[in-house]
């Protein structure tokens, strides 16, 4: 027992030094903090607070006060306020190591995670050259799990691998053995990442923690994922989920789905995910998923709502920080107003004033798309110049390429870097490289080679080079083949379409009376909204048909087949309407058309 009695004598050094320095107020101060956990358990922060404000005026020179206020304002998520308080604790009571220890998960919280780490790295020296003396038996086994993880988030791998593997010499510990593992990830290092999570679970499966084993097949996953190992990281994310109900484990499920474009599936484990999440990543990612799929509405509307929300703790626990997070949201921003501006002109209006408001609508989104679209790219730059301070040039080509995107000289410069580094390590990356590259270069034969080479569980990049063929850079190719292009990208996402600016052809079908007045009017009124309106008989295999006929009751029915014949939307309008009316209910008829169906999700 003598190792014990050694760990008590800085606890009662302590004890009497605070007796002798304060024998007068000592216990009116602990009467005070009393009090102050008594208000706290009745949840009476206003009351606590107030205490503690009382009690610090009283006791200017005491670091208990401002110290528990810090740990109120923690507790409470108040993470500004709380690290004011630590640092007047920490100034009259320089030699507190749990204050240090809630000090740099404050900064952490706060997403400062240079500073979380300085000050982490300190106090584990202090702890390490007995300058320090822990109340915590356990303070530097915590002070090493969270410098580790800091170390990973500011890209500091190798000194969070040292760190760890000098730890884990010493003992086992399945926190440690994780990181070990994501540390290991950052680095590309499939094998020893693997290696280290796999013992994180098998250490945690014999303890019956299935909670840490969840979480650890959770960034298993990810890992195989980085790798495109797409079946192994369905199995860890469906192990995970089994294991315990938590939203990873569907995030990924959903991310693997929707790389196959297997929509349903996709968006139902986005919302289950979101159903679990206590973040907003799940909303995020159902944001990303409806601006790909023609709701761009709804796209803003969700990015819009998680902006609203103040609250940035909990990226302490992810890979990311508040730049890329930020990066992201205006990503997803600027796509959607593109998108809604690209709809919004193939959408009929009839009369020059809804045609001039229409108008000021695209160029009011067109705006807001620049201005997110400058805010993604000088946040990407920054990432980016980050990242390659830190050593991390993979990543860094990668993201300066991104920032780039539509300067070709540049883009491809970092793309080609980008590709250099992964291809030598994944060489199924490949394919993705050749879209990017193809893409800037707007190069047709370079695109054909990239579909080519991604795998039947690779739809989504499939799309991305189906809906550059159909556009501007197909335009090389034969009128036929591009055709067949847009086709295909129909059948694979309808409502993404006209999000691109491209529509199928419609052949046009109007019976009764008046038949031939209201074909021409609504054939005058499609082609002067963008659209190509054919003969009968003219590529009728990748045509679109509108039909519109009057019942006995003088209602007018519209209907809207695609090329296969398929209804896919229809509606009635009453009686005789006006032009205007009839802009309407064509628009209405196209909305129904051009929408991607993910039918039967779950909500």
């Amino acid at each position: 027992m003598p190792m014990v009695r050694l760990q008590l004598i800085p606890a009662v050094i302590v004890i009497l030094s605070i007796s002798v320095l304060r024998p007068v107020w000592s216990d009116e101060i602990e009467d005070l903090l009393s009090e102050v956990d008594e208000a706290v358990a009745d949840e009476s922060y206003t009351r606590a607070i107030s205490l503690l404000e009382e009690g610090k005026a009283s006791f200017p020179e005491d670091p208990r006060l401002p110290a528990k206020a810090g740990r109120l304002y923690m507790e409470r998520k108040l993470y500004r306020l709380a690290i004011a308080e630590f640092l007047a604790a920490d100034e009259l009571g320089p030699d507190n190591p749990e204050l240090r220890y809630d000090m740099a998960a404050t900064y952490g919280y706060l997403g400062d995670n240079m500073t979380a780490a300085q000050v982490l790295e300190d106090l584990l020296s202090s702890l390490e050259n007995g300058s320090m003396m822990p109340w915590n038996p356990g303070l530097r086994d915590d002070v090493v799990d969270d410098l580790s993880w800091m170390y990973f988030k500011i890209h500091r791998l190798d000194a969070g691998i040292e760190l760890l593997e000098r730890a884990l010499a010493e003992k086992f510990n399945r926190n440690w053995a994780q990181t070990l593992g994501t540390l290991y990830s950052g680095k590309y290092d499939l094998e020893k990442s693997r290696y280290w999570y796999e013992r994180s679970i098998e250490d945690a499966m014999e303890a019956d923690d299935e909670y840490f084993a969840s979480v650890a097949r959770y960034n298993l996953s990810l890992l195989e994922f980085s790798f495109y190992r797409y079946d192994d990281a369905r199995t860890e994310a469906e192990l995970s989920v089994e294991l315990r109900n938590r939203a990873g484990g569907h995030l990924v499920l959903g991310e693997l789905d929707f790389l196959e474009w297997n929509l349903k599936n996709a968006l139902d484990s986005y919302r289950v995910a979101e159903s679990l999440d206590q973040t907003p990543l799940s909303r995020m990612d159902i944001a990303a998923f409806y601006q790909r799929i023609g709701r761009p509405d709804e796209a803003v509307r969700l990015v819009e709502d998680i902006i609203e929300e103040s609250d940035e703790s909990w990226m302490y626990h992810y890979g990311l920080d508040r730049i890329r997070f930020e990066s992201s949201l205006h990503s997803v921003l600027r796509d959607s107003f593109r998108d809604k501006a690209e709809v919004n002109a193939l959408t009929p209006e009839y009369g020059v004033f809804r045609r001039f408001e229409s108008m000021v609508r695209r160029t009011e989104w067109r705006l807001r798309a620049m201005y997110h679209d400058r805010k993604y790219r000088g946040l990407t730059v920054r990432i980016a110049r980050e990242l390659h301070n830190e050593g991390n040039e993979l990543d860094a080509a990668w993201n300066d390429a991104m920032a780039n995107r539509g300067y070709r000289r540049n883009a491809v410069k970092y793309f080609q870097k980008a590709r250099e580094l992964e291809t030598a390590i994944m060489p199924r990356a490949e394919p993705w490289y050749l879209l990017e590259i193809g893409t800037e270069r707007k190069d047709l034969r370079m695109i054909m080679e990239a579909l080519n080479g991604f795998s039947p569980q690779e739809d989504d990049p499939r799309e991305r080079g189906l809906r550059l063929l159909s556009g501007s850079i197909g335009r090389g190719a034969a009128r036929d083949t591009r055709m067949s292009y847009i086709g295909e990208l129909y059948r694979m996402n309808p409502g993404g379409l006209r999000s691109y600016g491209l529509s199928l052809p419609i052949v046009l079908n109007v019976s009764g009376e008046e038949g031939g007045r209201l074909k021409r009017q609504l054939s005058r009124l499609l082609r002067r909204t963008g659209y190509s309106v054919n003969r009968q008989s003219a590529e009728r295999s990748v045509s679109s048909v509108i039909t519109v006929a009057r019942d006995g009751s003088g209602n007018l029915k519209w209907f809207m087949a695609d090329p296969q014949g398929k209804t896919k939307a229809s509606l009635e309008t009453q009686g005789d309407i006006s032009p205007r009316r009839r802009a309407e209910a064509l628009g209405g008829l196209l909305d129904l058309f051009y929408t991607t169906p993910v039918e039967g999700s779950v909500r």
